[in-house]
């Protein structure tokens, strides 16, 4: 109890029954008179800090097991993992976003009535997965296919394409024999075939020219499961 802002003694300026408040000395016309009363309550929803830490995120990481939706920008420092995928544009499989991967892999260049004599020639190719969608890139620098015949092809891609065959761009000096026309790399399998127009209707396949100071360089994406 406080009088004109004074902390009162309960024993020596008033007594109280739990009803009413009785002064020691009656108050004066003008004087502020405040009572405070603290009672008993309880604390709904209590949790420890074991739960705590385990229902909300913690500044150093956490886990969400659920969806999580945001209307805004939602930024991150570090890396967040989502292990069902992200929706993106939309809700349903074919709105989800449940692979990426980037890393590389070994292309071997093959010949099929005969492979380079220093086989295997080989050259360290780059991917990026995004969902069923790979872009790869892979270069044959100045090698030496001496000894390769006929139809040419690269194995090793890093992911078996499925559906129909994927046209991706192709450049050669002096590698392969082909047309008046570019020639271009079919995706079929992990293999990489090379092919160019004959005309409007018909390709043919790519032979080598075998020798030294060969060049192939290949980037393009193609569709996997």
């Amino acid at each position: 109890m406080f009088m004109n802002g004074l902390l009162l003694d309960e024993t020596a300026d008033y007594t109280s029954n739990g009803t009413a408040i009785t002064l020691t000395s009656g108050a004066s016309v003008g004087d502020e008179i405040e009572v405070v009363k603290y009672d008993t309550f309880s604390v709904g929803d209590a949790q420890t800090q074991a739960q705590a830490d385990t229902r909300y995120l913690q500044t150093s990481g956490g886990t969400i097991s659920g969806n999580l939706a945001t209307s805004g920008t939602l930024t991150s420092t570090g890396l967040i993992t989502a292990s069902g995928g992200v929706a993106i544009g939309g809700t349903g499989a074919v709105n989800t976003l449940d692979d990426y991967e980037e890393g590389t892999w070994t292309g071997t260049l093959i010949g099929y009535h005969g492979n380079p004599n220093s086989h295997p020639v080989t050259c360290t190719g780059h991917y990026t997965k995004v969902g069923n969608a790979v872009h790869v890139a892979f270069n044959f620098e100045n090698v030496d296919t001496t000894g390769a015949a006929s139809n040419m092809w690269v194995t090793g891609l890093p992911f078996t394409s499925s559906g129909p065959y994927c046209i991706i761009p192709c450049q050669m000096s002096v590698a392969g024999t082909f047309g008046s026309t570019s020639p271009f790399g079919l995706i079929s399998g992990d293999i990489c075939y090379f092919y160019y127009h004959v005309n409007q209707s018909s390709t043919a396949a790519v032979y080598h020219n075998a020798g030294s100071g060969r060049y192939i360089r290949v980037s393009g994406t193609y569709k996997v499961a």
